[in-house]
């Protein structure tokens, strides 16, 4: 029988804890941030610790975010589930940025850890193809869903020996950072294009894409587009009907059909908005 630690907070951590729970070869041990997850981990009754330490097989972290100490990684074997098709996008939020880089795929990578940023010998892939339709949380929910399908399975083949540990093409990186709130700004200077994977990309419980009018922020929770080879000003209503305010923006218009205060939630009325208003986002 291995001892396993799990090392994570969110969801993806609770997938990886919802796999490896159902084996009965192992004992799992949990280290979380993750308050409310806590709680609801002690009530039934599992092994919950308070840190690294060298009684562990394997470490698995899913969502893991405070750094582990140096002299831990040397010693330990640790497995980390990064959510991009390593060793492309490194670093934070991966598929949000692999869709707004309209990568024709996207996917998970298990890897083991080193001192480096995602940089240790990849165990495990899941690739799929992205149809420029989905959202980033439509994939990241099926992704979970694979881990939590087939995480046990890959750690009795890893433990066994039965998975080959290989090393990442260098050649082949790039890194991301993490995203801030500023990064949700719409940039009305982007091509259309672009902006139907921006929106695509900040879908709940990401935040929202947004723009400005003086001090106030409205958020678009939903948005339609309208391509148009017109140059005129970019981030200013031209239009507002049945469909929605229309903005102006490289290439064409985002028609948006429902807007809410950031502040306090509610949604605003059209009638809100006034034809020639200039709107500020991102530049």
């Amino acid at each position: 029988m291995a001892k396993i630690l799990l090392a994570g907070d969110g969801w993806g951590a609770i997938a990886a804890f919802n796999s490896l729970k159902e084996s009965n070869e192992h004992e799992l041990y949990i280290l979380t941030t993750d308050d409310a997850w806590k709680k609801r981990l002690t009530e039934s009754g599992n092994n919950l610790v308070t840190g690294f330490d060298d009684r562990y097989d394997l470490i698995i972290t899913a969502g893991w975010r405070p750094i582990i100490k140096e002299e831990v990684l040397e010693t330990r074997r640790i497995l980390n589930i990064h959510y991009s098709l390593l060793p492309a996008y490194r670093g934070f939020h991966g598929t949000v940025w692999a869709i707004l880089n309209n990568e024709a795929e996207l996917g998970l990578t298990i890897h083991r850890m080193n001192q480096f940023i995602d940089d240790g010998p990849i165990v495990y892939q899941y690739r799929v193809s992205n149809n420029f339709i989905d959202t980033a949380t439509s994939y990241m929910t099926r992704f979970n869903e694979h881990i939590q399908n087939v995480l046990l399975g890959v750690v009795n083949d890893y433990l066994s020996g039965r998975i080959p540990e290989v090393a990442q093409d260098k050649s082949k990186a790039s890194w991301v950072g993490r995203r801030k709130p500023s990064h949700c700004a719409i940039n009305f200077n982007q091509p259309i294009e672009y902006q139907k994977s921006f929106f695509r990309a900040l879908s709940p419980p990401y935040p929202l894409p947004y723009f400005k009018i003086k001090d106030q922020v409205f958020e678009v929770t939903e948005v339609g587009f309208h391509d148009s080879s017109v140059y005129t000003d970019r981030g200013r209503i031209l239009n507002i009907d049945a469909e929605g305010v229309w903005i102006s923006c490289k290439g064409g218009y985002l028609i948006c059909k429902k807007i809410i205060s950031q502040s306090d939630r509610r949604e605003i009325d059209r009638s809100t908005f006034k034809i020639g208003q200039m709107v500020t986002g991102s530049q």
